[in-house]
């Protein structure tokens, strides 16, 4: 299976990353700096770089 996903550093830093969006998309969102439909595809984005860096590649297909 390899390293744990937290070993990788590409993979710790698509979930560190992919959480930060997520953040920024929350916070944008509820300050009204971000419209809804932007929010939304952020946090689409961060989700897909947390499912990758947890090694969940299918899931990313299935958010599109």
């Amino acid at each position: 299976m390899g390293k744990p996903w937290y070993l990788s550093k590409t993979k710790l830093g698509a979930v560190v990353g992919g959480v930060g969006t997520v953040l920024v998309a929350a916070g944008g969102a509820i300050s009204g700096e971000l419209s809804i439909p932007v929010a939304v595809e952020m946090g689409i984005a961060g989700t897909a770089g947390i499912l990758f860096g947890l090694g969940i590649r299918d899931a990313l297909s299935n958010l599109e």
